[in-house]
């Protein structure tokens, strides 16, 4: 869920039923909704006698504009959005790194955007994930306004299988495993943080999430709307084209999980996860035992034995709650071939490493021909 801030929101829109639900969202989500008002007259009354610090603007008032009221919003430092029939086009340059929601429009949209506030908050660092900072500047300006920053928490599922792709996911921090849905073992065959995306699946016209999205480590992410990103996108060769790239690792990444599920031993499979928790958050890694039996789809015991033996050769510590590696190599020894090959697919195809800044793989790049060569190992 998006992070909200408890804030008085102005509304301003001549459509009474657009205001009614755009005010029902507001107040749904935390918001202390001030007005609606349908014209420019009565909301500089309210913004005069009213605590405001954020506003939805309606562009068209009858015959008038808000864009009077919109300058003098930005001189005060108030943070609001636009929302129209009319397109973009329309928008004077002054205004055009703010939020537009193209009517019709879904009103909790609109209102998760002026509380949340754009991915280029202060604070909020959009080139943490590598996609989005691989992406060609001039293609990401044009989605900057739309993201907002949302909490990931452990435990929780952002998408159940089967859901509709309304909007798309960009982790900045934490970690998400893919899996099978209801009824299906709970098998992991995917993880994805500040190097993927969850929605990948959208670029090939498919719009409901085959599997279950659960969150594995705590994060943020960047939410974009899919009806935001999609259309912006496709005008885009070079951003198509990297985001393509990243499903074939994602659809590679699937692919080698359920070849380990069914080759590798227990040892080489936590051993894999391990090395790609720690790429994507460090060596530090906050989980439990039980979520890896879960992720994996072994006895808790297994992984327990699976630790032990991994601790008794130095690779890491574990203690309760919290997973350290001590020696990467060790670690990527006991993996063998169950880890690295999409993780140098990754940096072959996308032009740099998935991994955290700082951590480097100890041992030599596997290949697609030294894996069918050698196999995995028993």
């Amino acid at each position: 869920m998006a992070k909200l801030t408890p804030r008085r929101v102005l509304v301003v829109e001549d459509d009474y039923y657009i205001a009614a639900d755009l005010a029902a969202a507001l107040r749904t989500l935390g918001a202390e909704v001030v007005g609606p008002v349908p014209d420019r007259v009565a909301a500089n009354r309210l913004l005069e006698n009213e605590v405001v610090n954020a506003a939805v603007l309606d562009i068209k008032l009858g015959g008038d504009t808000v864009y009077p009221l919109a300058t003098e919003l930005q001189t005060r430092g108030i943070q609001f959005v636009f929302a129209t029939g009319y397109g973009d086009t329309i928008i004077p340059a002054q205004f055009r790194g703010v939020p537009c929601f193209e009517k019709p429009m879904r009103p909790t949209d609109l209102a998760r955007a002026v509380l949340s506030g754009p991915a280029a908050s202060p604070g909020v660092d959009v080139n943490a994930n590598l996609l989005l900072s691989r992406m060609p500047e001039e293609e990401f300006d044009r989605l900057r306004p739309h993201f907002t920053c949302v909490e990931l928490r452990r435990g929780a599922a952002p998408f159940d299988a089967g859901d509709k792709l309304d909007h798309l996911l960009f982790p900045l921090s934490g970690v998400c495993s893919l899996s099978f849905g209801a009824g299906a073992p709970e098998l992991s065959t995917a993880l994805v943080g500040h190097e993927g995306m969850i929605g990948a699946s959208l670029l090939m016209g498919v719009s409901r999430l085959p599997m279950r999205c659960t969150v594995q480590v705590d994060g943020e992410a960047l939410s974009i709307a899919a009806e935001q990103f999609l259309p912006r996108l496709r005008s885009s060769p070079r951003a198509w084209t990297l985001l393509l790239r990243y499903q074939h690792v994602l659809h590679m990444q699937t692919a080698y999980a359920l070849l380990s599920a069914g080759a590798a031993s227990i040892e080489q499979r936590v051993a894999r996860l391990l090395l790609m928790l720690a790429d994507r958050v460090g060596d530090e890694i906050s989980i439990i035992h039980d979520a890896m039996s879960t992720m994996l789809h072994v006895r808790r015991a297994g992984v327990t034995q699976a630790l032990h033996i991994l601790e008794g050769e130095g690779g890491v510590r574990a203690r309760r709650g919290k997973i350290t590696i001590r020696d990467r190599s060790r670690v990527e020894q006991a993996a063998g071939l169950g880890y690295g090959l999409v993780e140098a697919e990754y940096e072959r195809l996308l032009g740099v490493s998935p991994r955290l800044p700082g951590i480097e793989p100890s041992m030599t790049k596997p290949s697609l021909r030294g894996m069918f060569q050698t196999g995995l190992p028993n």
